[in-house]
């Protein structure tokens, strides 16, 4: 082995060459780099309370707007209630004299009648629900509680309809005329 005593001074004046340029040249890009990310997370931090800001905004909105619908809603159903109670009694009235007259052969007829206003109903119940599935879970619950208005009426038309069907076979044509203007009633009035 050869001996060379300069070689530790060499090495320290390397290393010492080496500190000097990480200290001169990485230090102040270092230094720079999280100026940066300060910068960067003041930029976060202002995109993120515009965003807070926009989402409560479009609540706020959404939530009018969802106010308004149910409002609208239970004011329709409100109306169709009296009016289709007001036609029922109408109906009972006009044709409570002739009902006694009518037999029990009526009774399959007027379950053939029932079960397709139930099917036509269903329907109805079904065109309304996919037209208000693109709104929120607030929508969804308001629609929960109309629809349960709206079978709690079917239910009383449906026991009205019952009564008068079990005594008007003769009456079946003059019937079908008054159920086809109740469904188009209904059809007018969910429109």
């Amino acid at each position: 082995m050869i001996d060379a005593p300069f070689l530790p001074v060499a090495e320290s004046h390397v290393i010492q060459a080496i500190r000097k340029f990480l200290q001169d040249t990485l230090a102040p890009q270092i230094e720079g780099i999280r100026g940066d990310i300060r910068a960067l997370d003041a930029r976060v931090d202002t995109l993120d309370e515009k965003l807070s800001t926009r989402i409560d905004a479009l609540d706020e909105r959404l939530s009018a707007r969802v106010d308004a619908l149910d409002e609208k809603f239970s004011t329709r159903i409100d109306a169709l209630d009296e009016r289709l109670s007001a036609r029922v009694d109408t109906l009972d009235e006009k044709f409570s004299a002739r009902i006694d007259a009518l037999d029990a052969r009526f009774t399959h007829r007027t379950d053939t009648q029932d079960a397709m206003f139930a099917a036509r109903s269903d329907a109805l119940d079904e065109k309304l629900e996919s037209r208000f599935d693109g709104f929120d879970a607030r929508l969804r619950a308001v629609e929960a509680v109309h629809s349960a208005d709206f079978v709690r009426l079917e239910d009383k038309v449906h026991l009205r309809l019952e009564n008068m069907d079990a005594r008007l076979q003769a009456m079946n044509d003059k019937l079908d005329t008054h159920r086809r203007e109740l469904l188009a009633e209904i059809r007018a009035a969910l429109h």
